[in-house]
């Protein structure tokens, strides 16, 4: 199948929603006057004890004492710093988020979907990517939002046929459905999965703690209480009175 479509700010908002609240970057927090308060301070604290281990004169404050002190205040005084200008950073209004949409996301997009993968084709670029890549799918009142290890893909739901929109569905539930078996081990038991469970559960004990209440049997097992016959050759032992 292949679609074209524009997208609306209203679809625009609509993925950004969810998306708005992002984390502070590296570049803002290594920038935040609290912390580099404090790595001066550990450097100082560092410096200082180095000094005064290393001075030949142990009773000679300056200047390895004088290094440890302002570390010292330097490391406490971070604290209040850091929370007084940790100040967060505003969300973008309806006027920025319209800029970045008319300068990013309104130029005409199309998809092309079959059973092997999807195709994104955005001016002159072309991303193709498999179904194995697909890690989620949102569907909103408006939108379907594709995701892979490296982008969003935003999808008017208004640009697909009733049909469409069913059939495209259908292939990202398929890809996100894990395969019905995982994995598969056999259930037929060696002699050596019987010898290592007979250590490890020490099953030595147990059928001697079994014998001690049952009667013994002409026919090579024992009888419980009620007279049931039970067989003690091939099968682990049943501890049960």
């Amino acid at each position: 199948m292949k679609v074209e479509f524009n997208l609306t700010f209203e679809d625009y908002l609509e993925w950004r929603g969810p998306n708005s609240s992002q984390k502070p970057s590296n570049a803002y927090v290594i920038s935040n006057p609290g912390i580099i308060l404090a790595l001066a301070g550990f450097l100082s604290l560092g410096l200082g004890y180095v000094i005064l281990r290393s001075s030949p004169e142990k009773t000679d404050f300056f200047p390895g004492g004088i290094l440890l002190f302002g570390g010292l205040l330097a490391t406490f005084a971070a604290i209040p710093v850091g929370f007084l200008t940790a100040r967060p950073k505003p969300d973008k209004t309806r006027a920025d988020l319209l800029r970045e949409f008319e300068r990013f996301y309104q130029d005409r997009r199309s998809l092309e979907a079959d059973e092997t993968g999807w195709a994104f084709i955005y001016g002159a670029a072309i991303n193709k990517r498999q179904w194995t890549d697909l890690t989620s799918v949102r569907e909103a009142q408006r939108t379907l939002i594709l995701t892979d290890l490296f982008a969003w893909y935003i999808l008017p739901k208004s640009a697909f046929s009733k049909e469409q929109l069913q059939d495209f569905k259908s292939l990202c539930e398929k890809a996100l459905i894990p395969p019905d078996k995982l994995w598969s081990v056999s259930m037929v038991s060696t002699k050596a999965d019987y010898a290592r469970a007979f250590v490890a559960h020490n099953w030595r004990k147990a059928r001697g703690t079994a014998a001690h209440h049952r009667r013994p049997s002409s026919r090579g097992g024992a009888t419980d209480h009620g007279g049931r016959y039970r067989s003690f050759r091939g099968d682990p032992p049943n501890t049960s009175s």
